[in-house]
């Protein structure tokens, strides 16, 4: 069943932190299929926003899952996944039992559309015998050393790549930066800065984090998954955390003429396959699910920049490869690489749920 949400009474905010979600109608009504409105008495202030319900059975309904009750993914939108900015909370609809909220209009109908396709999907967990394991770690470390001295890979601390980013809508040209910080072991963060204010999330350990200019927000299960996924589909991540990662043999392949090998790895039930060149293992190509216009499909990402810092010479660039060749991005020049910089810890500092 999907409920529309519009043309109902709409509510002031009810007092508190939360910003008042679903135009004031009780989360489990509307689940059940109907559009009622909350008391302002009973509220639950969860994630970023405040819920109101008719009754405290309801609440209490709320209080045990509010996973399963509330709005999905934390508030993103529901089209453009669980890692992109907040959606609206009073643009809803109701699918699969379950409640989205959405950036535009346009956004909400794209969804409504084939919202099946938009969902994270996982991938089955290869199951290798010993010696498959082996194959795969002997890989990945053929790969890693591609990357120059094994000992300096392995002894690194932190990583920071910048990149300057330009996007054109109509006429007019918008400059932003994009920064990916690695802290190893086991911490990631992504930066994007447009007109100075910036977005993005962090991972560390097993938990993650969205932020805004206005406010860091925990996220949830599903968000909290899609990021940890988003630091495996880095190279560099995958490198320097190798040996904690499982991964098996994918057979052979060419590309453009070239033979590779391919290894694929396993974490966050992702998979991730990595092309590497068959003699001397030099990354060539990262293949895995993406979210597209049309949904999760098959991506392919090129390594198409290096660049070199003592003992190490490492991607620094990856392209989309389309039919036509390799895809346009918004990257401007070569990004720039550091090694082993200090990093602030609240750059993964989690906020109190």
């Amino acid at each position: 069943m999907v409920l529309s949400g519009f043309g109902a009474l709409l509510f002031a905010m009810a007092g508190g932190d939360g910003q008042l979600a679903l135009k004031g109608f009780d989360p489990v009504e509307l689940i059940d299929g109907r559009e009622v409105a909350g008391e302002r008495a009973l509220f639950v202030d969860h994630g970023p926003f405040r819920y109101l319900f008719v009754s405290e059975d309801n609440r209490d309904l709320f209080l045990d899952a509010p996973e399963r009750w509330g709005i999905q993914w934390d508030g993103a939108c529901g089209r453009m996944g669980p890692l992109s900015g907040m959606g609206m909370p009073d643009r809803f609809a109701v699918w699969n039992d379950r409640i989205w909220v959405f950036a535009s209009d346009q956004c909400r109908t794209g969804f409504l559309k084939a919202p099946e396709k938009l969902q994270p999907p996982d991938d089955a967990a290869p199951a290798p015998d010993d010696a498959a394991k082996a194959a795969g770690q002997a890989l990945l470390e053929k790969a890693a050393a591609a990357f120059g001295d094994l000992a300096a890979l392995d002894a690194l601390k932190s990583i920071h790549l910048h990149a300057k980013l330009e996007s054109v809508s109509g006429t007019t040209l918008y400059e932003g930066t994009r920064d990916l910080w690695f802290a190893f072991p086991g911490r990631y963060r992504f930066e994007e800065a447009w007109g100075g204010r910036g977005y993005g999330h962090a991972v560390s350990g097993a938990a993650a984090k969205r932020f805004s200019p206005e406010e860091e927000l925990p996220l949830g299960a599903v968000s909290t998954k899609v990021a940890l996924r988003e630091a495996l589909q880095q190279p560099l991540w995958i490198a320097r955390e190798r040996k904690n990662l499982l991964a098996v043999p994918a057979g052979s392949d060419t590309v453009e003429g070239q033979p590779v090998e391919l290894v694929t790895v396993h974490a966050a039930q992702q998979n991730v396959t990595l092309a590497i060149d068959a003699k001397s293992g030099r990354l060539v190509e990262l293949r895995h699910l993406a979210l597209t216009a049309r949904g999760y499909a098959p991506l392919v990402r090129r390594v198409t920049g290096w660049q070199t810092i003592g003992k190490l010479t490492l991607p620094v660039r990856l392209q989309s490869v389309s039919a036509g060749g390799l895809a346009d991005d918004s990257v401007k020049g070569e990004p720039q690489l550091e090694l082993d910089v200090a990093l602030d810890e609240q750059l993964f500092a989690l906020p109190a749920k």
